[in-house]
């Protein structure tokens, strides 16, 4: 038996998801009289990531596979995963590169930690391509997760008060990546110790100055490209041609970068 610990968004849709799959859980906070009694029940714990590694049910889950709900909703997944991290612009850069590959592939699904859980994009389909923003909560808790292709943008002193200092910060984003072959791509941000250092045996591409890819987007173009479902008025006037022949051709992964221009 699954127990889902947290009521919010991604413990909803990972209940849902498991109750698709007719598989037997309990969805529980705590607020839920005994939850500590049915935590012994379980098999597997499936945490959200807004619960901290401060909170007792890390501690009574030793004994047992503890887990959260991006990575259950990766075990359900047979297609391609796109997996981006930083402490500032993921999800700009996880909606960009969402509506880039939608203009040209069907299939394409939008989540995460910005907007819908993975969850419920595995619901729905199990296969296509997943354009997920993965936030140092969720990464932690991540065990099989190896995303096809990895973008981590940068690094920051942040979430201090999740995480019990900055080392454990950075190997929250650093999970994201640790599972990846040498068949996977992981883009880094070329500027700085920490992101450069990211633990992975997939091919490194870097961005920024003195890097692989010089990847420049005007300000207003992220303001006017982020309003919700408003994408019509965005052209791609130049897209590297392998980013296409990568990902139509699925086992090739993405091979370089876009340049983007706003017209």
């Amino acid at each position: 038996m699954y127990l889902i610990f947290g009521k919010g968004k991604s413990g909803k849709a990972a209940s849902q998801l498991l109750k698709s799959k007719k598989i037997p859980h309990l969805l529980a906070d705590d607020k839920t009289p005994h939850w500590q009694g049915y935590l012994k029940e379980a098999s597997i714990a499936v945490v959200s990531p807004g619960i901290p590694p401060s909170h007792p049910l890390f501690k009574l889950s030793q004994d047992k596979e503890l887990i959260g709900e991006t990575e259950l909703a990766y075990r359900f997944w047979r297609g391609e995963t796109v997996a981006i991290t930083g402490t500032d612009g993921k999800s700009t850069t996880t909606r960009l590169v969402y509506l880039i590959l939608k203009s040209h592939l069907s299939g394409v699904y939008e989540g995460g930690n910005i907007g819908r859980p993975f969850s419920e994009i595995v619901s729905q389909s199990s296969s296509g391509v997943a354009v997920l923003e993965v936030s140092s909560f969720q990464g932690y808790t991540l065990k099989t997760f190896r995303p096809s292709v990895g973008v981590f943008l940068n690094f920051a002193p942040d979430h201090l008060d999740w995480h019990k200092d900055l080392e454990d910060y950075l190997r929250g984003k650093y999970n994201i990546f640790l599972r990846q072959r040498e068949e996977d791509i992981l883009i880094l941000n070329n500027w700085q110790r920490e992101v450069i250092s990211t633990p992975s045996r997939a091919e490194k591409i870097f961005f920024g100055k003195g890097g692989d890819i010089d990847l420049a987007i005007d300000a207003t173009v992220i303001k006017e490209y982020t309003k919700p479902n408003d994408d019509k008025n965005f052209n791609y006037l130049k897209l590297n041609p392998e980013l296409l022949e990568s990902m139509n051709n699925i086992d090739k992964k993405i091979a370089n970068g876009a340049s983007m221009v706003y017209k």
